[in-house]
């Protein structure tokens, strides 16, 4: 059984599944799996029109259509563009200082982040 589970796949937009995908793909790391593992909370991802609310329980993600911000620990939402820009590694600074990317509870997004990258390696 998977650790990140899509709720109504069919429905669900591109953003949620390139996220689950990542983080999904990057959980055969042991290191960023022991990070997943300790992960506990809701963020709220919007990209453009998408978005979509990852909550994490301690070893298991649930990915839903639609940022519901309300009780997230997290909330973050930029275009597509620079979202994909930071799961290819660039830095959350200077989108977040030219106003590109808007978030809010950045200490858990900061632990969340390299669960994101596409090369997890880098």
């Amino acid at each position: 059984m998977s650790a990140v589970t899509i709720e109504g796949p069919t429905r669900m937009n591109l953003l949620g599944l390139i996220l689950a995908n990542l983080i999904e793909r990057n959980l055969a790391d042991p290191e960023l799996k022991r990070r997943f593992d300790g992960l506990e909370g809701a963020v709220a991802v919007t990209a453009g029109r998408m978005g979509v609310t990852l909550r994490f329980a301690r070893g298991s993600l649930s990915v839903a259509r639609g940022a519901q911000e309300e009780g997230a620990r997290a909330r973050v939402s930029g275009s597509l563009d620079t979202l994909m820009g930071l799961a290819l590694g660039s830095g959350m600074v200077g989108p977040y200082l030219s106003g590109r990317l808007k978030a809010r509870g950045i200490f858990f997004l900061l632990k969340l982040k390299p669960l994101l990258r596409a090369d997890p390696a880098r």
